[in-house]
């Protein structure tokens, strides 16, 4: 009897989290069959008749990996088995299935096809709800949408078609249709269906369609059934990145409950000790993200997260070696790793270490801009602003669309009193991140303390206030 999947599919299309946000903005869609296939005494058909094709270990690993999220390399081992037998519906299925979940949607829709002229009998009643995520997928969302709506009509009960319904009516703006159909898909009390209408929640929660309240007291009931820290952390931090500190640190605190050291992996400690540091809690991102550098001394991605939170909590002496451990293993991008370090020698009146490292990365990669930003910071410092100014205007015409570059320039006009030249850059700046404070807040100071336009100060001030920097 096989055991179908209750991981996630996610549109790779939506995913920038975010992401940005990272995170929390992706749209995430769970499959969840084993109630609905429990009943099928063709399984073990389907299962031996890939035994007999000697397909039956490959499909078991290749569910392995899909169960654990790992999409293509599902897809390899599956491709592998189809071409041992071209007609194993297993195979298509779920190689469909991991399709879907890596973005994939045209070769999904092809797979899905290929078992409609098989004429499957054990998989029929998933291939318009998963066609549908296909279409979704591929970007096809009218044809996802007509489909979707023609196969409720018809009495269609399958939860995965209410979910991805669900999600269609939200990306329409319908959040208070998508969520009552929503509510219909996780009637089934199911983990994965009661952890996905959370999501949703929150996803409506942070765009301000649903209270925040409510979001958090659906995945307490959640957890119940569901016991993960996973979106807790994850909607921590992105209410931390939109501002709203108090209510991340609110979440935070309900993960606490999840932490055991014995429990909590790598890159879960990774992720907690940074949301930590965005809410300003430094003290115990540093004791976090440092615990598990010492028991993972040379993991990359550790050293670059305790690296991160060292310079936000000024401790620049733990810094450094640090990240000349890390630049030195070569697994990671320089130009952050630089960044950082650069900065921390500066903060420690070490500049000639810190110009030295600079220019490594300025002749390392002389057509990015991170390293003549990295440089003129340190030019600053040294009290060079003429070569710092040539600096920045480099990094500006390699990378004229940069937020950072253009409040950087100005800033540093405002310094050499050049205070026109500093508003056009902060004019453009806003223009390019109109919900961010920092550079209202720079031209507030200009208009004041160049231009003498204590109006424009004041509202440039009332813009400022509440936007993260």
């Amino acid at each position: 009897m096989m055991v179908a999947s209750r991981k996630f599919i996610t549109h790779a299309g939506f995913a920038c989290i975010c992401a940005s946000i990272v995170l929390l903005t992706t749209i995430v869609i769970v499959v969840d069959l084993s109630s609905m296939m429990a009943a099928s005494a063709s399984d073990k058909k389907v299962a031996d008749n890939a035994a007999l094709k000697g397909n039956e270990k490959l499909v078991e690993e290749a569910r392995r990996e899909i169960d654990s999220s790992h999409w293509q390399t599902g897809i390899t081992i599956l491709s592998r088995a189809i071409r041992n037998d071209p007609q194993c519906e297993e195979c298509l299925y779920w190689r469909a299935v991991a399709e879907v979940n890596s973005g994939k949607g045209s070769a999904a829709i092809a797979d899905l096809s290929l078992l409609e002229k098989l004429q499957t009998k054990v998989y029929k009643p998933f291939l318009q709800p998963l066609k549908v995520g296909a279409l979704y997928a591929d970007g096809k969302f009218e044809e996802a949408n007509r489909l979707a709506d023609q196969l409720l009509k018809q009495g269609d009960k399958n939860a995965f078609l209410y979910y991805i319904k669900a999600n269609l009516l939200k990306d329409q703006g319908h959040f208070e249709q998508a969520l009552k159909l929503h509510e219909r898909a996780s009637d089934s009390k199911t983990a994965s269906w009661r952890a996905a209408h959370a999501q949703l929640l929150f996803t409506c929660a942070l765009d301000a369609r649903c209270p925040f309240r409510q979001a958090k007291e659906y995945l307490k009931r959640t957890e119940i059934l569901h016991p993960t820290e996973d979106y807790w952390i994850v909607f921590a931090g992105v209410l931390a990145k939109r501002g709203h500190r108090q209510e991340a640190i609110e979440v935070v605190r309900e993960s606490d409950r999840f932490d055991s050291k014995l429990k909590m992996s790598v890159s879960k400690a990774e992720q907690k000790s940074r949301v930590l540091k965005d809410v300003g809690l430094l003290k115990e991102a540093v004791a976090l993200i440092d615990g598990y550098r010492r028991r993972s001394p040379n993991n990359p991605s550790i050293l670059m997260a305790e690296i991160e939170i060292l310079s936000a909590a000024g401790l620049h002496e733990a810094l450094v070696p640090l990240a000349k451990q890390l630049l030195r293993s070569g697994k990671c991008e320089p130009a952050p790793v630089r960044m950082f370090l650069s900065q921390a020698l500066t903060h420690l009146n070490r500049t000639d270490e810190a110009l030295a490292e600079t220019q490594k990365e300025v002749r390392a990669r002389p057509n990015s801009s991170a390293g003549y930003f990295m440089r003129a910071d340190v030019l600053i410092a040294r009290k060079e602003p003429d070569l710092a100014l040539i600096d920045l205007n480099k990094a500006v015409e390699l990378d004229p669309t940069r937020y950072e570059g253009r409040c950087a320039r100005a800033s540093l006009y405002m310094n050499l009193m050049q205070g026109e030249k500093a508003i056009t850059d902060l004019d453009y700046a806003i223009k390019l991140e109109p919900k961010r404070g920092y550079a209202y807040s720079l031209r507030a100071a200009c208009y004041r303390d160049y231009l003498l336009d204590l109006e424009r100060a004041k509202a440039d001030m009332r813009k400022s206030q509440g936007l993260p920097p």
